[in-house]
C-alpha cells in the first residue's frame, strides 16, 4: 500500500512552521505517518478527546515492575493503535527495550512506499523514530 496522507507540519517540540510564502507548512506523506506515529506513542487512551480509545497507552505502564511481559505489553498496545490508526503491520516494527534503571527506550521503525501530493513516488529509506519513556520504579536486569 502506498500512504498519501498530508497534514499540517509539527516539528519535535510540537510547534508549526511557517513556509516559504508565509503558510503553514504542510508535511509530505512520510513527515506525516511519522508525526502520527509520535502522536499516537505519546497519547494515553482518554487523552485525546475526538477518539478516546486512540493511543499508545504508555501512561498505564507507569508503577508496574519491569519484566519482559510488560515489555511485550507495551510493544503489543503500540502495534495494536499503529496499525489500526495510521500503518500496515508490515510496514512498521515497534521495540521496547530498558535503557536505564527507570526508563524504557522505545523504538519505532518505520517503513512503506509513500507519495507526494501529485501521486509519484517519494524517495525515502526506512527510519526509526525514538522515544525515552520514564519508566518509574524498574530494574534493568529483567526477570
Amino acid at each position: 500500500m502506498a500512504y498519501n496522507l498530508q497534514d499540517i507540519y509539527v516539528d519535535s517540540s510540537g510547534d508549526f512552521e511557517i513556509s516559504a510564502n508565509g503558510d503553514l507548512r504542510i508535511s509530505n506523506s512520510f513527515e506525516t505517518v511519522k508525526q502520527t506515529c509520535t502522536f499516537i506513542v505519546k497519547t494515553d487512551k482518554g487523552g485525546y478527546v475526538p477518539d478516546i480509545s486512540l493511543g499508545g497507552d504508555l501512561g498505564s505502564f507507569l508503577g508496574r515492575n519491569l519484566s519482559k511481559d510488560i515489555l511485550v505489553s507495551m510493544e503489543k498496545s503500540l502495534t495494536q493503535n499503529l496499525g489500526k490508526v495510521i500503518l500496515n503491520r508490515s510496514d512498521f516494527e515497534v521495540h521496547c527495550v530498558p535503557i536505564s534503571m527507570d526508563e524504557v527506550g522505545v523504538f519505532v521503525a518505520i517503513d512503506g512506499e509513500y507519495l507526494d501530493q501529485d501521486g509519484n513516488t517519494l524517495e525515502t529509506t526506512p527510519e526509526v523514530i525514538s522515544f525515552t519513556f520514564p519508566y518509574g520504579q524498574g530494574d534493568p536486569t529483567i526477570n
